[in-house]
């Protein structure tokens, strides 16, 4: 049994690793708030989805993951959901693909933040 377990933590270990480096390119941090980042990712390119509650004020900027940095603009928010859409000159970063996701047997992971929402989605 115990080796059947590690088989399963090995086997969890590698897709999120696969995971990782197939969205990695695609997550930005996102700094619109003084004390309080976030991150976001592109969903289109050069429009970028993120926390709305992370965006005080329009002086807001994106971090790449090589470190770049790039102003941003709100396109779109609802605090009903706590959703934004941020536009960026980069139109050449490429979205997470979610195409075919369902098609393929790549499982998905919930991680859950009760203190700040109910559940947050990676």
């Amino acid at each position: 049994m115990e080796t059947s377990q590690g088989g399963a933590l090995v086997a969890l270990s590698q897709d999120i690793a696969g995971t990782v480096e197939r969205i990695a390119k695609s997550v930005v941090a996102v700094e619109g708030r003084d004390r309080t980042g976030s991150s976001g990712f592109f969903v289109r390119p050069g429009i970028i989805l993120t926390a709305d509650h992370a965006l005080e004020n329009d002086d807001i900027e994106v971090v790449y993951a090589g470190g770049k940095t790039e102003s941003a603009r709100i396109i779109g928010r609802d605090s009903s959901t706590d959703l934004a859409l941020l536009a960026v000159v980069d139109a050449e970063t490429a979205p997470i693909d979610v195409a075919g996701a369902s098609d393929r047997a790549t499982p998905s992971y919930n991680f859950s933040a009760p203190q700040i929402h109910e559940h947050a989605w990676a």
